[in-house]
């Protein structure tokens, strides 16, 4: 079965994590530090940045791929993926400012968490109905 709201929402968000790779690369180079951060802030936001990317997003996605294959509404994905993107945007942009965008950050954070958990739930609601 097709999924081609969640494809959709990938491949934007794909775009953003090759912004935060490139980010995390030009760091490097800038601060001649190959592994690590040694220290130095920048570095170490543009590899947090790109890690809580890593460490969120996917399974964001993945969750949204299993509602959908199940039958969720579009506006349902449309919504979810909207909030998923605005969400990682101001998360990425609150941690590499560093504390004066702190709020944006957890707005950010908040939204990523508010997708996984309506995700989870839906699936967790569409497993009951189909095992039923």
């Amino acid at each position: 079965m097709p999924l081609p709201i969640t494809a959709f929402y990938a491949a934007i968000l794909a775009g953003l994590l090759f912004v935060l790779l490139i980010n995390v690369t030009r760091n490097r180079y800038r601060a001649k530090i190959s592994l690590y951060d040694g220290g130095d802030e920048k570095l170490g936001r543009a590899i947090r940045a790109h890690g809580n990317f890593i460490e969120t997003v996917p399974y964001a996605l993945g969750l949204m791929a299993i509602i959908e294959v199940n039958g969720a509404t579009p506006v349902t994905l449309w919504g979810l993926g909207a909030v998923l993107v605005v969400s990682r945007l101001m998360h990425s942009y609150g941690l590499l400012g560093g504390m004066k965008t702190l709020k944006i950050r957890v707005y950010g954070m908040y939204g990523t968490f508010a997708v996984i958990i309506s995700s989870a739930t839906t699936a967790l609601y569409q497993a009951i109905i189909f095992l039923a």
